[in-house]
């Protein structure tokens, strides 16, 4: 467990590839809370989620929400070791809420990327111990206050959950497995890559990503997980947000690991902030695009030093700027990677001492 030295800390493992994403905050009720989000493959269940969980409950705490973004296996793989953790002989206890969208049809194989099987071992372990919740998370209408931490799903709107939805209820076997290194723009300069038209995703179970604002004690940051950015906009827009009043963000988790077809030109004007979080690691479908933080770079919008978040310490993330001469000078960004050693890193947020002196 951590230092208890801040009063919000958002940790990002490196889960292998994929999200697993660690919020632990001080509440209203002077207690320590617990969220999670997705976790990654379900190898990384015990490199990461499972020791955590069991530390969690180990000092009589809890995880107040499992926040499970859509159904690829790099976000919610990890959650069937969960399930299967002998050590965890409380799971109830150990986990009070989940977010979990799901389909109501049995589906008895997967195609290699929607885990859909994994779905439905979720659905019914929620559904056995009495936590499975029938109204479907929606953006812009599902807000989650939790001791003082504000939760709002931005995505997915009813019309792309429902296509989903029909995806997993069909047994859908012939989605996209991901690309090869072939395909990456890592070698390419920032200068090849600038003004490129934006082609969005249109990935339909990418487009059933449940994406959040996250509000604390005044700081405010997004988690994007797979979301299309059209759908972010809309919500950002409907919350009112705009380009003469964009969103004061602590951080921007981008969206599909740093995809280019997921972080749009007109989403960035929306939002401002310095700090982006990648959780792509350079080899797992080549994500994230370099593409992607060329837009970043060269956004008219930009603050005036941007950094970097990574995750992963991989040579392909630590090459991406292999290309460009001197980078991040001539273009005034900083990327930062976890400690040598270790296999997440941290962004904290407001001391312990600062709240006492309030």
């Amino acid at each position: 467990m951590q230092m208890i030295d801040h009063a919000i800390t958002c940790t990002y493992f490196d889960a292998g590839a994929g999200d697993a994403i660690w919020i632990r905050f001080l509440g209203n009720d002077s207690k320590w809370h617990h969220v999670l989000v997705d976790g990654g493959y379900g190898y990384a269940y015990k490199m990461a989620f499972g020791p955590l969980i069991r530390e969690i409950v180990a000092v009589g705490e809890t995880v107040d929400l499992w926040l499970i973004s859509h159904i690829d296996l790099d976000h919610i793989g990890a959650v069937l070791g969960f399930i299967r953790d002998k050590k965890l002989k409380d799971k109830e206890q150990a986990v009070r809420r989940f977010w979990f969208n799901h389909a109501p049809m049995q589906i008895r194989e997967s195609n290699g990327k929607l885990a859909v099987k994994e779905g439905v071992v979720l659905r019914d372990f929620l559904k056995s111990s009495g936590l499975l919740v029938s109204a479907p998370v929606i953006g812009g209408s599902s807000i989650l206050n939790l001791y003082g931490l504000k939760i709002t799903a931005l995505t997915p709107t009813s019309a792309k959950l429902a296509v989903a939805g029909a995806l997993w209820q069909a047994e859908e076997k012939t989605g996209k497995l991901g690309r090869n290194a072939a395909q990456s723009d890592h070698r390419k300069s920032i200068t090849a890559l600038e003004d490129r038209p934006f082609l969005a995703d249109a990935d339909p179970v990418n487009g059933s990503s449940i994406s959040c604002l996250m509000e604390y004690c005044g700081l405010k940051f997004l988690l994007l997980a797979d979301s299309h950015p059209e759908d972010v906009v809309a919500a950002l827009r409907m919350l009112g947000y705009s380009e003469e009043r964009p969103l004061a963000a602590v951080f921007m988790q981008l969206a599909h690991h740093g995809s280019k077809g997921n972080t749009s030109p007109e989403l960035l004007r929306l939002v401002s902030t310095d700090c982006f979080v990648i959780t792509g690691n350079g080899c797992a479908n080549a994500h994230p695009d370099k593409e992607s933080l060329v837009r970043l770079l060269t956004a008219s919008t930009r603050s005036d030093k941007l950094r970097f978040i990574f995750p992963y310490h991989t040579k392909e993330i630590t090459d991406l700027f292999m290309a460009d001469i001197d980078a991040a000078a001539t273009y005034n960004f900083v990327c930062e990677y976890p400690p040598d050693g270790e296999r997440s890193v941290s962004l904290n947020f407001i001391p312990i001492d600062h709240l006492e002196h309030e």
